[in-house]
């Protein structure tokens, strides 16, 4: 409930990857990369007896897939 949507970046980009057996009319760059990552998020550290609750910022951590089937989702 704390991930909105402004907080999630979605970013497509060719990187010429290709299918076998793709007919080489659509060219090798019909197959895009996704990556996705979450971006301002904070999380609430706790330490006990300390300081109490501390935000801490949360680096970029993305993950990446080739986009094999576009059409179906």
């Amino acid at each position: 409930d704390r991930i909105e949507a402004a907080n999630v970046v979605i970013e497509y980009r060719h990187v010429g990857l290709g299918i076998a057996g793709t007919p080489d009319s659509f060219g090798p760059e019909i197959q895009p990369t996704v990556t996705v990552w979450l971006r301002d998020m904070k999380f609430e550290f706790i330490t006990p007896g300390l300081v109490g609750i501390v935000d801490i910022s949360m680096p970029r951590f993305d993950a990446t897939m080739t986009a094999e089937d576009n059409q179906t989702i």
